[in-house]
């Protein structure tokens, strides 16, 4: 897997370990991936002392398909990063193929943009250390679960060879994604995991060894599963693929699992030199028991996760983001009921509608047969792109044996 040959060097730390458990802070935000970079950004620009914290050296590779879809772009360039991530390589896009049953339809997707997670996070994390945040990568945080009376409540940080300090703040964000463990020590707050989830496995391969379409993702649908493929900076070329977990075992493994998929689609996954190399995840589907506790907001994948399709759920990931930062400007003056309900309900109204759109066709695609008919129903009648893939695509152009 060619994820070592990152485009950005390493991101240290901005303060001593110890240094962050001597500051009541007025926010911490667990999770330095979009949803938590991006808060962390805005609320430090505003003026408040934001400590940023990430289990993970960065930057780092993530399980992902890389993709921006318009909206994400869209709300990137209001903070003027679109124009460093295409400076770092991302590449545009503008379309997506959707291949089932030996058929493939060409659908127009809104401008959007590819670009490996690797790149994209750094970029985030450096504005965010640009905006005053500090930064505190390769730690380990917990909510703790005592609730004391004064205006804060803490986070247990660990670091390897360090004593274990303890972290104060007057709001807490978790934005640590899937499977996270930052909350187990609140009893309000835990993950419900959906019957029958799929795994997702991802890598980054080298130049040729699948091909992209220039300025689209490939999505092949089969039985057990769906991978989407789409080419990234430095000519790399990102798989992500959810799978059946029965699928993967059967298969012997990811590569071979990915690879029959891509034989639906007529397309080839070579030999990449020294093999590839695959990161898998946790069960996606999933959702929180609760997206908001004392003191306690949770933002991102954290909140809730369905498998991925053309980069949405970066997308709802950022707008919640941006969502929050009024909510937690809020929260650090005063904490009470208001504030809870007013992200219990934006969590409703947004993320509960997003999951719904995404298990819908993620129901489709779970039926290669109803989704070999929803291909050829896209290309004879464009208007059901918006019927069935809301927000994703444009107009479908054309549909034609693969």
């Amino acid at each position: 897997m060619d994820t070592g040959r990152l485009v950005t060097p390493p991101i240290p730390a901005t303060l001593d370990f110890d240094a962050a458990a001597s500051l009541l802070w007025d926010v911490i935000v667990i999770g330095a991936g979009p949803a938590g970079a991006s808060a962390a950004a805005q609320l430090a620009a505003a003026g408040r002392s934001v400590l940023l914290i990430e289990r993970k050296a960065f930057p780092r590779y993530k399980v992902c398909g890389g993709c921006l879809n318009s909206h994400a772009v869209a709300l990137l360039a209001r903070r003027g990063i679109d124009a460093e991530l295409r400076a770092a390589g991302a590449r545009p896009l503008t379309a997506l193929h959707l291949h089932s049953g030996g058929r493939r339809a060409v659908l127009a997707l809104p401008p959007g943009l590819a670009i490996t997670r690797a790149t994209l996070d750094a970029v985030l994390v450096r504005a965010a250390i640009a905006a005053g945040c500090a930064f505190l990568p390769e730690t380990t945080a917990g909510v703790e679960g005592e609730v004391t009376a004064d205006a804060g409540r803490g986070v247990t940080l660990e670091q390897s060879g360090r004593t274990r300090v303890s972290a104060r703040a007057r709001v807490i964000v978790v934005a640590a994604g899937l499977g996270h463990q930052a909350l187990r020590e609140v009893a309000s707050v835990h993950d419900v995991v959906a019957p029958h989830a799929r795994v997702g496995v991802g890598t980054v391969a080298g130049p040729g060894v699948v091909t992209a379409g220039d300025g689209a993702v490939t999505l092949a649908v089969g039985t057990g599963g769906y991978v989407g493929v789409a080419a990234v900076e430095d000519g790399r070329v990102q798989l992500a693929a959810a799978l059946d977990p029965a699928y993967l075992k059967a298969s012997g493994g990811a590569t071979a699992a990915v690879r029959g998929l891509l034989a639906s689609a007529r397309m080839t996954l070579a030999p990449d030199e020294g093999g590839l190399t695959w990161l898998g995840t946790v069960p996606l589907s999933r959702r929180v028991s609760a997206p908001v506790s004392h003191r306690i907001f949770v933002v991102g994948d954290a909140v809730g996760y369905v498998e991925p399709f053309t980069g949405e759920g970066m997308a709802w990931a950022l707008a919640a983001a941006d969502a929050l930062v009024p909510v937690a400007l809020a929260a650090i003056q005063t904490w009470d009921h208001r504030v809870e309900r007013q992200w219990q309900l934006f969590c409703h109204t947004l993320v509960t509608r997003h999951q719904r759109r995404c298990r819908a066709v993620t129901r489709v695609l779970r039926y290669p047969a109803v989704a070999h008919l929803m291909v050829a129903a896209l290309s004879r009648h464009p208007g059901l792109a918006d019927v069935l893939m809301p927000g994703l695509t444009g107009n479908t152009t054309h549909e034609e044996r693969a």
